[in-house]
C-alpha cells in the first residue's frame, strides 16, 4: 500500500524534529526562564548533594518520578523537599517500577535510585538541552503536556551513547518545573529512553 506524500512528509517531519511541549512560554523565553535554575538542580544530582536538591523541589506537590514518557499519576512515585533533605538516613527501598527488557522489579533506596538509575549517564553534559521541546520520540506516548499544561520541561538529551547503534541507544531526563508563588520549582522528573 502506498501513502500519499503528504503522509509520508508529515511522518518524517514528526519524528525528525523537537516537539513543542507547549506554547507558552516558547522555547527561547523558557530558557531565559529556567536554565539557571535547571543546571543547579542537575549539578546537585550530579554531585548526590540531595540537601541542596530538596531547596528546588516543590512545596506542595513534591516530584514526582516517572520511569518512561507517560506519566502514571496513580502509579508513579512521589518524594516531599524533607524526604531528600534527609536522604542519607533514609534506608527503606521503594518499589519505582520494572525495568525495560527484563522486567525485574526496580526496588531501591531513593540514594540509590538517583546514583544508579536516574544519574546513569553525565546528564549535565548532555549534547542537547531542549526548553519546552522534546528531543527524543520513543515507543510511549508522550502525556506530559496534558499532565502539565503550564509548565516548563527541560529535556537533557543524548541523541546515542554508542556510534555504531545509529542513535538506538538514545537516553534523556526531563524536568518539569511549575511556578509557586512566584518561583520556579521542580515538580516531576521523567525517564524516556529508546526501547524496543
Amino acid at each position: 500500500m502506498k501513502y500519499p506524500k503528504i503522509f509520508a512528509f508529515l511522518l518524517v517531519f514528526l519524528f525528525s524534529s523537537p516537539l513543542v511541549f507547549s506554547q507558552e512560554p516558547s522555547p527561547e523565553k523558557a530558557k531565559d526562564i529556567i536554565s539557571k535554575t535547571s543546571r543547579e538542580v542537575i549539578l546537585a544530582v550530579k554531585s548526590n548533594n540531595f540537601k541542596k536538591f530538596s531547596q528546588f523541589i516543590h512545596p506542595s506537590k513534591g516530584v514526582r518520578i516517572s520511569l518512561d514518557a507517560y506519566v502514571l499519576l496513580d502509579q508513579d512515585l512521589v518524594f516531599s523537599s524533607a524526604q531528600f533533605a534527609k536522604l542519607n538516613l533514609d534506608k527503606k527501598k521503594y518499589m519505582f517500577g520494572y525495568a525495560d527488557g527484563s522486567g525485574d522489579p526496580i526496588r531501591l533506596t531513593l540514594a540509590q535510585y538517583f546514583q544508579k538509575r536516574l544519574y546513569a549517564h553525565d546528564f549535565s553534559n548532555a549534547p542537547q538541552v531542549g526548553y519546552n521541546q522534546t528531543l527524543g520520540h520513543g515507543n510511549s506516548i508522550d502525556n506530559a503536556f496534558k499532565i502539565y499544561p503550564k509548565a516548563i520541561l527541560v529535556e537533557y538529551y543524548f541523541p546515542g551513547l554508542d556510534p555504531k547503534a545509529d542513535g538506538m541507544d538514545w537516553v534523556s531526563r526531563r524536568f518539569i518545573f511549575e511556578e509557586y508563588q512566584g518561583k520556579w520549582y521542580l515538580t516531576a522528573i521523567i525517564h524516556d529512553q529508546w526501547t524496543t
